[in-house]
């Protein structure tokens, strides 16, 4: 069992530390917490709470208090399958999806995968053909290349562990921990301003802010009446912890890693490390109780919160990830019922070291054409940008430290 009092739980402790950014890899999905060093300056994280934003009805970007730390990268990535989208065909406007799923069995037969599995849709135009078992290295490149080499093939690419870029700290703003949303004169070049906009706005409660991350932890005294229902898009049993698949159910069941589980084929290139809560510490950056003499306080005071759970054990899959942007904008995914409640601002903290590909692309075409801003995490190593914050069409924040620098 994980941690369960409310002191181990998000943004609640004052003295945690931060992770290193965490990449696309094949890697777990957060790695052991570290200390700050001392006179080491908190760093703005990136994207993590988004550019919080646009909620108070000006765009206010803002960011948690964290850690910059370098990361490792790996040298191969795991896959569970390859996203395919076929190439149109005279008949496929009115082709059946049954006669689909034959021309996507015969995609996968002719690459030597497993066409037995039944494809599982991925946006409108694309589909998830998965792996026997998770592949990497040489055996993943070369199942890539067969798939490409079908001339029914117009794009193909691994469905891969997506991972968030960065572990937050837990800021107290009283405390003077929340630098980051006080004025400059009290803390420091960095900090966004935020006493001004409040005393214009402190939010609506129309206002929605989807979260995709790890889901909710529904019962925490500093987000009573904040969230919205959400959904499970988990698609993955094995790694999403509470014994099923995609559900309506958003809540968070703990994303720990066990010796056992890191022992395992399915959770190959994962290390074992607690539990993260982190779409919780996210949220409550973004909309937690304000102006109540507890916890933190969150941007927006009124806010409504959308959990959208993508991530489990491990880390999300790309697939999930992508379904996870367009149900967040009230975009159509197979097999989920409909978003009652669309998101105007998405926050996404996942990210990795690829650059932008065709299906985080349309995912995030889709969420902008319904009229949802995606934000998106940078990294905090002033690197070169990589996906998504490359993808065309988002809002990709970066960090900087507590000077400014």
């Amino acid at each position: 069992m994980q941690e369960s009092a409310w002191s181990a739980r998000p943004f609640f402790r004052a003295s945690m530390g931060a992770c290193p950014r965490l990449l696309e890899k094949s890697m777990p999905l957060h790695r052991p917490l570290l200390p700050r060093l001392p006179g080491q300056p908190l760093a703005r994280t990136l994207a993590e709470t988004l550019a919080r934003v646009l909620v108070l009805g000006a765009a206010l970007a803002g960011s948690a208090a964290a850690l910059a730390q370098p990361a490792t990268l790996p040298a191969a990535q795991v896959a569970r399958g390859v996203i395919v989208q076929l190439r149109p065909t005279a008949a496929s406007v009115r082709e059946s999806t049954q006669a689909q799923r034959e021309r996507l069995a015969t995609v996968a037969s002719d690459a030597g995968l497993d066409a037995a599995q039944t494809p599982m849709p991925v946006g409108a135009q694309a589909h998830l053909l998965r792996f026997a078992a998770p592949l990497t290295g040489t055996a993943l490149d070369d199942a890539l290349r067969r798939v490409r080499l079908n001339p029914q093939v117009a794009s193909a690419e691994p469905d891969v562990r997506m991972h968030r870029l960065a572990e937050p700290n837990d800021p107290y703003y009283s405390s003077g921990v929340q630098w980051h949303l006080r004025t400059p004169a009290d803390g420091g070049p960095a900090a966004i301003n935020l006493p001004p906009a409040w005393a214009l706005s402190t939010g609506l409660p129309s206002q929605v802010v989807a979260v995709v991350d790890s889901g909710a932890l529904f019962d925490h005294p500093d987000m009573a009446g904040k969230w919205l229902p959400g959904y499970d898009l988990v698609s993955d049993v094995a790694t999403a912890n509470d014994g099923n698949g995609r559900d309506a159910d958003a809540a968070d069941p703990g994303d720990w890693v066990s010796s056992a589980d890191a022992a395992t084929a399915q959770f190959a290139g994962c290390t074992v490390e607690p539990s993260s809560w982190h779409g919780t510490f996210i949220a409550g950056e973004i909309a937690a109780a304000s102006n109540n003499g507890t916890g933190v306080a969150g941007v927006n005071w009124n806010a409504k919160i959308l959990p959208v759970r993508v991530s489990g054990k491990c880390g999300a899959w790309l697939s999930d990830v992508v379904d996870g942007i367009r149900w967040a904008a009230g975009v159509s995914v197979s097999g989920v019922p409909a978003n009652p409640n669309p998101a105007k601002v998405i926050n996404v903290s996942f990210g990795g070291s690829s650059s932008c590909t065709s299906s985080y692309q349309s995912a995030i075409d889709d969420a902008t054409a319904a009229g949802s801003l995606v934000v998106v995490a940078a990294g905090n190593e002033n690197g070169p940008l990589t996906r998504p914050a490359d993808c065309r069409g988002v809002l990709a924040v970066g960090a900087v430290r507590q000077d400014g620098l």
